[in-house]
């Protein structure tokens, strides 16, 4: 797995998603910016059809990975969902 924007740095300034909570807001998360890194397969003979978000939370000091997502979008998968 390969991050999007280590493949693609141009990329970054334009695409990257993030989410900001403030200080005293109804959301119930702990103050400070969300970034929300995609990780996709580079194994050209992998049809895995899968995506890894991996969220970073900063409140100014040093990023830190507070949750991992994984995605498929393969039909094999909805098997497994029931």
């Amino acid at each position: 797995m390969q991050c999007y924007f280590e493949r693609f740095p141009k990329k970054a300034q334009s695409e990257l998603r993030s989410l900001t909570v403030l200080p005293g807001s109804d959301i119930p998360l702990p103050p400070g910016t969300y970034a929300f890194l995609e990780f996709y397969c580079t194994d050209r003979s992998c049809d895995c059809c899968r995506v890894i978000v991996k969220v970073l939370h900063d409140t100014g000091g040093q990023p830190a990975e507070v949750a991992t997502i994984s995605y498929s979008w393969a039909d094999s998968d909805e098997i497994w969902a029931r």
